[in-house]
């Protein structure tokens, strides 16, 4: 069969990067085993913060919390709520804790937690002392918290299958921290506490969630292209109702977890110059580019240095420099606030954080 140019340009925008790394696919691969190689080398990588999880010089607030996934779970959940979730704590927000969703640094959103309650973390909170934020958040610090105890962690986005409902693939971004003992990662919903576990009626293990109740982005973009799921089972729960998304929401959420499994752990809504194609407007090599990128995030274990080369050869997969050049701040030796992380111009996205605010579940119609 012959192939026109299109697809031969596909294929070898799919593949860039990827036959100097053939070999290292089972290297990269500690699951179930010691890990060698390129697998200390991925962990290593996950063990070590980003300049989004890095508490700087406020790590102090992390004293107290014991190395484990139940005490980290609990002190994130003691002082954080989802803030469409306000309700269900019979909380009427004052401003101070307002925004918590549109902070990309960890440093910076602890010290909003601090200025509401200056105590460690694992001193919970009441409701009217905790910072309003979304799933991001969540992820991010246990993430952070993970990191800082020396074991390897990272944020990934996606979708829960249990929250809204079953059958809807609800946006949401949980933590994988790696189980030493039992040579495997373990993903973690820090959300999710014993209120919104009565009313979603999860009845399984959040703190290690069984296969298939987190469907990665790139597993979600592979059953989108198969056409195993219609596009309106990909959304958000706001306000009390579900908004399907589709388009919009699957191949964007593909970028955020590329973004984030290379510690570039942004903001649902921080854009790179794929979101606003529609997707009659993304070119074979475009769709291409996010099939391959799909692929190896739901491999990441295996082709954990394909997805480094690929996301580094793909600027376009990253968000633009002016998205985070506040957060960031001056290279100490160029001058450049976001020159050493690579970022390319930037642009914005149509549907933004307006639609994230109250995003991930507000389940008000659940509770009746």
């Amino acid at each position: 069969m012959r192939m026109g140019l299109p697809v031969v340009l596909a294929l070898l925008v799919a593949l860039a990067g990827a036959s100097s790394c053939s070999a290292a696919h089972g290297a990269a691969t500690p699951q179930g085993r010691e890990a060698t190689g390129a697998g200390r080398i991925m962990l290593d990588f996950y063990r070590t913060h980003s300049v989004w999880t890095d508490p700087g010089n406020q790590k102090g607030l992390f004293e107290g919390i014991r190395a484990d996934t139940r005490s980290i779970v609990e002190a994130v959940q003691g002082v954080m709520i989802h803030g469409g979730l306000a309700w269900l704590y019979d909380l009427k927000p004052s401003p101070a804790q307002t925004g918590g969703e549109q902070i990309r640094k960890t440093e910076e959103l602890l010290q909003r937690i601090a200025g509401l309650e200056g105590a460690p973390l694992a001193v919970r909170r009441p409701p009217e002392k905790r910072l309003l934020v979304n799933c991001r958040e969540f992820a991010v610090l246990t993430c952070s918290i993970f990191r800082h105890k020396g074991i390897p962690a990272r944020a990934r986005a996606g979708y829960a299958v249990y929250t809204w409902g079953r059958g809807k693939y609800d946006n949401h971004w949980i933590c994988e921290y790696w189980n030493q003992k039992e040579r495997r990662w373990v993903q973690v919903d820090a959300q999710i506490d014993d209120k919104q576990r009565d009313l979603t009626h999860v009845d399984f293990d959040t703190l290690d969630l069984p296969g298939g109740k987190f469907v990665t982005a790139g597993d979600g973009w592979q059953r989108y292209r198969r056409r195993e799921l219609k596009p309106e089972l990909f959304g958000v729960a706001g306000e009390g109702r579900w908004i399907a998304m589709g388009w919009p929401m699957v191949m964007p959420n593909v970028t955020c977890d590329v973004m984030a499994l290379n510690k570039m752990e942004l903001l649902p809504w921080d854009v790179n110059p794929y979101w606003n194609k529609k997707e009659a407007e993304m070119s074979s090599a475009d769709m291409a580019v996010i099939d391959w990128a799909a692929e190896l995030s739901v491999a990441i274990d295996r082709k954990w240095i394909e997805m480094r080369q690929f996301f580094k050869a793909h600027p376009n997969l990253c968000v633009t420099k002016d998205v985070v050049e506040k957060d960031l701040g001056p290279h100490p030796e160029r001058g450049d606030p976001t020159e050493k992380y690579g970022l390319p111009p930037s642009r914005v996205h149509k549907w933004a954080s307006s639609l994230c605010v109250t995003s991930a579940f507000n389940l008000s119609r659940l509770a009746t």
